[in-house]
């Protein structure tokens, strides 16, 4: 259970900051007796003591409601009063009436949020969940998990599951959540539903799939990748090939479709002509762009055609192709000599029967004792069976 801790902390973060700029001690010696001040002081007090407010202060207060009628601290003052007397009813009625006074009352949303979260009532925390988000910087990395632990109790998740689906940017973050966390996989499929998989875009997706694949169940990953990408896979079925070979941005999450890197080491990305441009600054290692392949044992051709300024001297740009479990490879061809005329490329490699279900095609920058930058253009990419593969 979230609790009055994490809402506190929370308070700490951004609350307290946006609602104690005022200083109302300073105020009191100007004007002593004004209904804000007087309001203002009690507030201060629940601020800094945790919610504890001097009898004199939270009467004063609620006195100075009479000259400020429509002010809303004095029925947070209130209603957290209630709440230390056991009075659940009668507090949440006046935080509640704190709140639509005040929309932007912070304190009063995280204190009915506890309420609507100890009783197990979906609907209204999602809502003051999604307000305190907009209201409050740092307040969905203590949300969402609550959330996630919501659509994990049988008692929350039948009214919470719907109501996440119809708030995408939430919707998004939980299942971000849940997967990070460890959760099942048919809890996770679950949340996100079925008939919304392949529509339903999001780092989760990738994620999910990574997880699986380095618990070794690859097979499992390749069926629901398939789920995942829909119609638009292009009808794969069985092994799996190479993938979006023309770069023309089919559907379908990592990693059995493309991965393209962009940061220190350089960048790839596909370009207007269905073609994979690439950027290696040539100072560091890494990878560029990547994809896993599900071939059958055997033996197998990959081709390509390279134009561009990538000389291979000092540093390259190489394909890698290893397998996964294991990371044997089984290919290396490195992409060099190549100027503004397009040059062709071809290597064979071969798939060993055993221990290697998957296999990585990876496009690496190698540095080289000489910092050069290689900058290339790969299009015709395919690999192919040789002898009956």
């Amino acid at each position: 259970m979230l609790g009055l801790y994490a809402a506190w902390w929370v308070v700490k973060v951004g609350v307290v900051q946006a609602e104690g700029e005022d200083n109302p001690f300073l105020a009191a010696r100007v004007a002593p007796d004004h209904p804000r001040v007087q309001i203002g002081l009690a507030m201060t007090y629940f601020l800094l003591q945790g919610g504890n407010v001097p009898d004199e202060r939270r009467r004063a207060a609620l006195d100075a409601l009479k000259r400020a009628p429509l002010a809303d601290e004095p029925y947070l003052l209130a209603g957290v009063n209630a709440l230390a007397a056991g009075r659940n009813a009668d507090g949440e009625r006046l935080l509640a009436e704190a709140r639509r006074r005040n929309p932007r009352l912070r304190l009063a949303r995280l204190l009915l949020l506890d309420r609507y979260l100890r009783e197990r009532r979906a609907p209204q925390a999602v809502a003051e969940m999604q307000a305190l988000g907009n209201l409050v910087e740092g307040a969905s990395g203590v949300l969402t998990p609550e959330l996630a632990r919501m659509v994990q109790d049988p008692v929350t998740a039948p009214q919470l599951i719907p109501l996440l689906r119809a708030q995408p940017a939430l919707h998004q973050t939980v299942l971000e959540t849940l997967v990070a966390s460890g959760a099942d996989e048919h809890l996770i499929l679950q949340v996100a539903g079925p008939a919304s998989r392949p529509a339903l875009a999001g780092p989760w997706k990738a994620a999910l799939l990574s997880r699986l694949i380095s618990h070794h169940e690859i097979g499992r990953a390749w069926e629901l990748w398939k789920s995942f990408a829909g119609t638009g896979a292009g009808g794969i079925d069985g092994g799996k090939g190479l993938y979006d070979p023309a770069f023309a941005g089919l559907p379908g999450p990592p990693p059995f479709n493309w991965t393209f890197s962009s940061g220190t080491v350089g960048a790839a990305e596909r370009n207007a002509n269905h073609a994979l441009q690439v950027d290696y600054y040539g100072r560091d290692n890494g990878n560029l762009a990547s994809q896993l392949l599900m071939l059958r044992p055997g033996r197998y051709r990959l081709s390509f055609r390279a134009t561009g300024d990538a000389t291979g001297e000092g540093s390259r740009i190489v394909w890698n192709i290893a397998c996964e479990p294991g990371e044997a490879r089984l290919l290396q061809l490195p992409i060099t000599g190549v100027s503004s005329a397009s040059k062709r490329f071809a290597a064979a490699f071969t798939v060993p029967a055993g221990g290697c279900p998957a296999q990585w095609l990876r496009l690496d920058g190698l540095s080289g004792d000489v910092e050069n930058g290689q900058s290339v253009i790969i299009s015709g990419l395919s690999i192919e069976p040789e002898g009956g593969a």
